[in-house]
This record gives structure tokens, C-alpha cells and sequence, in this order.
């Protein structure tokens, strides 16, 4: 469901692309102590997030193989768990400019990411993996006062413009996982032309 046609660019549905069995009861387990993780954010905003490779999880391999070979050296995974109740500052993504979002476990129809515009507050660039200048990728950014201009509830994986203002919110009473696969220098302006030629997925 959107709220607006203003998310044209935001985000693509993939819902051709499935998560292996194995994958998806893995992160589970590991999603079970998600309070253990790395946190970013406070009371009513708590994102945990654990990042993983091949080598501590070999059944990502399943996973990487679905997608275009010439894109498969930029992903890098993390697993997002977001508390009930939570519902994150609207932002854009420290050092990544897209991510495909597969869920795993969580109330989708209670749990959304919205999409704004800038309102008439000034950015703040966050301390969580400042950008120095030395990487390719974007510094995450925080938005104050901004303005709603469509809502996304998805239970299948989407690709996002995490270079867009948005938020995720978690209205349910269970935690929301979503396995993430993050892009630190492929735009998604190049990952859109690839699904709309049938080049993303293999």
C-alpha cells in the first residue's frame, strides 16, 4: 500500500526473489538475541544491527548467487531487528545508497517504511559511521521536521533508495528482522535499469 505516488524512485517490489529455506531459519536463530546486538538509537527508537559475511554465515552464499554477478563484490550483509513500538528518525543510510530488504519475522501489516521530504529544519549528519571523506559512499543523515510523502507495507523484498529520507516504524507488539543487503557504491537509479531489463536477478 502507498500513501502517494511520491515513492517513484524510492523503491521497486522483488518479489521474484526468494529467500533459501535454510537462510532464512538461520537468521532467525540469530535474530532470537537480537538485544545482544550493536544499538543505535534510544527508548521508542531501538535499531539493532549485526553484520555478517560468508564466513560466519556460509548460507548468505544461496542468497548472493540470486543476484547479478557484476554486483555481488559491493553487497554487504546485516541483519536489522527493530523493537515494538519503535519507530526510527527519518534519515538516510550511513555509507550505502540502496539495499534490497528481504523479511524474515515481524507483523508487516503493522510495520511499514515511510518516505519524506526535507521540512524546514536543517540536516544533521549523524555520528553513527560518519563519512571522513575517505569512502565512496554517503554519511548518514538526519532529518528533523520532515514531510510524509508515502508509506510502503511490504511482506516480500523490495530494493530501496536509501539515499531518500525515510524511516522504518514498528507498530506491533513482536520485533521486526529484516535481512539486508546493502550497496555501498551502486546507486539505485542503476539497480532499477537492471530490473526493469531483467539483469538483477539470475
Amino acid at each position: 500500500m502507498i500513501l502517494s505516488n511520491n515513492t517513484i524512485g524510492a523503491f521497486f517490489r522483488l518479489d521474484n526473489l526468494i529467500i533459501p529455506a535454510a537462510l532464512k531459519e538461520k537468521i532467525i536463530d540469530i535474530s532470537n538475541s537480537y538485544k545482544e546486538w550493536p544499538a543505535h538509537g534510544n527508548k521508542n527508537r531501538e535499531l539493532y544491527i549485526l553484520s555478517h559475511t560468508i564466513d560466519n554465515i556460509p548460507e548468505l552464499s544461496l542468497l548472493l548467487n540470486l543476484v547479478n554477478a557484476d554486483i555481488r563484490k559491493d553487497i554487504r550483509f546485516n541483519i536489522q531487528a527493530i523493537a515494538p513500538g519503535s519507530s526510527l528518525a527519518a534519515h538516510t543510510d550511513p555509507d550505502r545508497y540502496s539495499a534490497i530488504n528481504i523479511p524474515i519475522v515481524g507483523n508487516y501489516r503493522t510495520s511499514y517504511i515511510q518516505f519524506f521530504e526535507q521540512g524546514t529544519s536543517e540536516k544533521i549528519v549523524t555520528d553513527f559511521i560518519k563519512n571522513d571523506g575517505t569512502r565512496p559512499s554517503p554519511p548518514g543523515v538526519n532529518y528533523p521536521n520532515p514531510k510524509l510523502v508515502g508509506r510502503v507495507y511490504y511482506d516480500t523484498p523490495i530494493c530501496i533508495n536509501t539515499s531518500k529520507i525515510h524511516n522504518v516504524k514498528n507498530m506491533s507488539k513482536i520485533s521486526r528482522v529484516v535481512l539486508s543487503l546493502g550497496f555501498e557504491t551502486t546507486r539505485f537509479s542503476t539497480l532499477e535499469d537492471m530490473h526493469k531489463e531483467n539483469k538483477l536477478l539470475v
